[in-house]
């Protein structure tokens, strides 16, 4: 019966072309696994790594500034990983006992990794649902497979990725009910929401498209009663599977003034007043992330909402244009939701990316008639991603750093000033003395040998008795470091 409904939903569309482009999807994000081989740069890897690996000692993690189900679904390939590295290690293949710490860190990026490249498909199967053709399809999922800050965040053990990857998953599930609704489709649209919630907070987001769904497409009616109460409790189910403790420990989960708590992470974003969110949302469509969405997909994005709106389509009555409608009001509150916190950050805005190439594509099918305009533009997508991807491959600062260091004396001899938490990761694994210091405070030890900071601190101190020796440069203006030695 199972192998009946996977034939009849499924393989209909899984085709060779598709599997290609999720292996591709995957290959391309791998590269990015190693970035900052053999440190973990970004801060708050550590934590769903830690978080992991200490649910060998208590189920509870205790702390949900985070929710958890990332968690719970690593931690069995942690247990794994241990299961065969004793196991070698007891065959003599192996002779070292302690566990390197950054091997867990390239288990759980491979993982994220994966949820990365299944992404892809999900764009490729919404798209076929809402009835573009095959080839259309397939340049969506190649859309999703390039967007840089997407490939560039698959390759960190963070659940930004996994987030939209259930949150794809839902809006799948929704479109499966435009010809004919199906309440079981609708359930497991909710669950998956439910299911991205609890992999991160801000996937509540994507239950607007679900209410609306119901008042819009589907039409709500009193006799659908117990629907609306299954689909609330179905919600919640797929939030409790990842974090069962919201309910078992309620006390710490709803914790407002300690980062224990899963309000207090909502407290702690900050909300800007109403002029500054209307600046930050004029800002975050235009100039912002341009780098990390992809320019060519943006602007058709917003090409494609224009012509929708202009011709009138989202007027029409059909499900299918009603469904698009829901899509660009979905959208647009994302982006508003985001624009209203107090730091604007790229990844909060990963929800929308998800978007990009529907939006593309859907403009493609509606508007555009040439082929080769079509593949014009694709070429031109390509082309700029993996310029994008060559720029970012090995741009970390603090990574050149650790591999031009050259110690030409002992290594007690030497005594670093520092102010970046990466760099002193990297001082630290050269295993030299290190001091910090801050461009508030420069202080500077008598014993002090080498600088290197993220300024210039010759600007700053006046006579300045540091000779600047690189100025290691990245893609980005804050990945710059200086690197001095005391005259």
């Amino acid at each position: 019966m199972i192998k009946n409904i996977l034939k009849n939903n499924y393989t209909k569309y899984i085709n060779k072309e598709i599997l290609i482009i999720v292996f591709l999807a995957f290959v391309i994000r791998s590269f990015f696994v190693f970035q900052d081989y053999p440190f973990v740069l970004h801060p708050d890897e550590p934590t769903v790594v830690n978080s992991t690996i200490n649910l060998r000692y208590d189920l509870n993690p205790k702390h949900f500034d985070w929710p958890t189900f990332y968690y719970y679904f690593t931690y069995p390939f942690f247990f794994i990983y241990e299961k065969v590295y004793f196991l070698l290690n007891d065959l003599k293949i192996i002779n070292d006992l302690v566990i390197e710490n950054i091997n867990y860190y390239i288990i759980s990026r491979f993982l994220t990794v994966g949820f990365g490249a299944l992404s892809t498909l999900m764009i490729y199967l919404i798209l076929k649902n809402l009835k573009v053709s095959q080839n259309l399809a397939l340049l969506g999922a190649c859309i999703m497979a390039l967007i840089p800050f997407h490939v560039i965040r698959s390759a960190q053990a963070l659940t930004d990725v996994p987030m939209v990857f259930f949150a794809s998953l839902s809006v799948y599930f929704l479109t499966k009910n435009l010809d004919d609704f199906k309440d079981k489709f609708f359930l497991l649209s909710c669950f998956f929401a439910g299911l991205s919630v609890s992999t991160k907070y801000n996937g509540y987001m994507i239950f607007l498209i679900l209410g609306l769904f119901i008042l819009y497409v589907k039409g709500f009616s009193f006799k659908d009663f117990w629907l609306y109460i299954k689909s609330a409790l179905v919600s919640f189910l797929g939030f409790f599977v990842g974090t069962p403790y919201s309910v078992f420990d309620y006390q710490t989960f709803l914790i407002t003034d300690n980062p224990k708590g899963a309000l207090w992470q909502f407290n702690n974003v900050g909300k800007v007043d109403l002029p500054q969110q209307i600046s930050n949302f004029f800002s975050n469509i235009s100039y912002n992330y341009l780098n990390d969405m992809g320019y060519i997909p943006l602007i058709f994005s917003l090409t494609f909402i224009i012509f929708f709106i202009i011709k009138k389509d989202f007027l029409k009555k059909d499900n299918y244009n009603k469904f698009i409608l829901l899509l660009i009001i979905q959208f647009f509150f994302i982006l508003w939701s985001v624009s209203g916190v107090r730091i604007q950050r790229s990844h909060y805005l990963i929800l929308l990316y998800m978007f990009l190439p529907l939006f593309t594509i859907l403009f493609f099918h509606l508007y555009v008639k040439s082929t080769k305009f079509v593949n014009f533009i694709f070429s031109l997508i390509v082309l700029s991603s993996v310029y994008e991807f060559f720029l970012r491959v090995d741009d970390v600062s603090v990574i050149k750093f650790f591999y031009r260091a050259e110690l030409t004396s002992a290594k007690e001899n030497y005594l670093f000033l520092y102010n970046r938490k990466e760099v002193d990761l990297v001082l630290k694994e050269l295993k030299v003395r290190t001091e910090k210091t801050s461009q508030t405070d420069l202080s500077v030890s008598s014993k002090t040998t080498h600088a290197v900071l993220s300024y210039d601190i010759c600007k700053f101190l006046n006579p300045c008795n540091f000779e600047l020796l690189e100025r290691i440069e990245s893609r980005s203006d804050s990945d710059i470091i200086y690197v001095f030695k005391k005259k």
